[in-house]
């Protein structure tokens, strides 16, 4: 009985970081992706400034701070392909 509870124990764990291995796996190629997104449209300094902030973050294990970045990055680049859209249609 004891052996059934720890073993039910070790799979919740198991499953819980798996679940916590996947959010920092999709929140890390969303930065990326981002990234990625300002240098194709020419932000390369942006791009830069952006890549050492999420090495920073990275190296830190600060997982909250990269998913903020996540959103930030998501608002410059949609920022940006809003400016690219207007400038089109004018």
């Amino acid at each position: 009985m004891v052996l059934d509870q720890e073993m039910s124990e070790i799979r919740y764990e198991i499953r819980e970081a798996q679940k916590m291995f996947e959010i920092k796996s999709n929140i890390v190629s969303n930065v990326l992706s981002m990234i990625q997104k300002l240098r194709v449209r020419g932000m390369h300094s942006q791009a830069e400034k952006y890549y050492s902030e999420f090495e920073f973050l990275w190296e830190q294990g600060e997982m909250i701070e990269l998913k903020k970045m996540a959103y930030k990055l998501r608002s410059v680049v949609d920022q940006y392909d809003l400016n690219e859209d207007q400038d089109k249609t004018e």
